[in-house]
């Protein structure tokens, strides 16, 4: 556990006089919020949800950028409702897309993004702290061509560094039980087109319900834990490692990353 990764981007000189200019973001994924009283695998996911944003409002973090599995069950809005709430109370900016347990088109209307839906998929790009931060729709476990071509567009018109955030990793993490049974379809696609952006080297996922860093082709892949519970990495069958809700920190201004997965306890 508690991974720290220190990252300098290969394509751009550090500057020291950025080092006051970092976005510290708080990456959450997998809460996987149900009805009230419901305890999925006999977890209160509503109060993990909540420690983990206690969690956050403690490390001084200026964004929280939520990257799927919302909710426990697919079609359900009341989840929906109840996490926005909780986000605008705890009054810090963020960033939403799904997840394979979500429905895009449910998310835009409820979270009031449905000028950001195409052909009912969730993408888009968002400035924060002059920082370009991309994000992909990956509720259909696939990427299509429509968001890659918009993807490698941005990348040649602008010649700045990205983050990009997914709900699926773009590749398989040698997590065997996620890796046979719910990889993203296309990945093989996916990660061809992605490893040729020259400005998109650190891309944050969620879904595989564990940490992890993997490095590959001069992309590096963080791996955020889920707020639920974390699934063994090494089971070849479905096997809860254990329940401790967890959250990724990054810190980034443009040219150095920093980033370590905290846990809950």
């Amino acid at each position: 556990m508690d991974q720290i990764a220190y990252v300098i981007n290969r394509l751009l000189p550090y500057n020291w006089n950025m080092k006051n200019n970092y976005c510290r973001i708080a990456h959450i994924s997998d809460i996987h919020v149900g009805l009230e009283n419901e305890l999925p695998y006999g977890v209160d996911v509503r109060y993990h949800f909540l420690r983990i944003l206690q969690s956050v409002k403690a490390s001084a973090i200026d964004l929280i950028i939520l990257t799927g599995d919302v909710t426990f069950r697919s079609k359900a809005k009341i989840p929906y409702h109840w996490v926005k709430e909780q986000l605008d109370l705890n009054q810090l900016p963020y960033f939403i897309i799904p997840g394979n347990h979500d429905d895009a088109a449910e998310m835009a209307e409820i979270f009031n993004l449905t000028d950001l839906l195409k052909q009912n998929k969730l993408y888009y790009q968002k400035y924060f702290k002059d920082q370009s931060l991309i994000f992909l729709d990956s509720s259909t476990a696939i990427i299509d061509q429509f968001q890659l071509d918009w993807l490698e567009q941005i990348d040649k018109t602008e010649q700045k560094s990205h983050l990009l955030f997914v709900h699926h990793p773009p590749i398989l993490c040698n997590c065997y039980y996620m890796d046979k049974k719910y990889p993203l379809k296309n990945h093989q696609e996916v990660f061809q087109r992605i490893s040729q952006l020259k400005n998109v080297d650190h891309i944050f996922s969620g879904h595989y319900h564990t940490e992890k860093i993997l490095s590959i082709k001069n992309k590096n892949i963080y791996l955020t834990p889920s707020t639920f519970y974390q699934i063994d990495s090494q089971s070849k069958s479905f096997k809860i490692e254990h329940h401790y809700p967890g959250w990724r920190y990054i810190s980034w201004n443009g040219q150095r990353l920093e980033t370590q997965a905290k846990y809950v306890y």
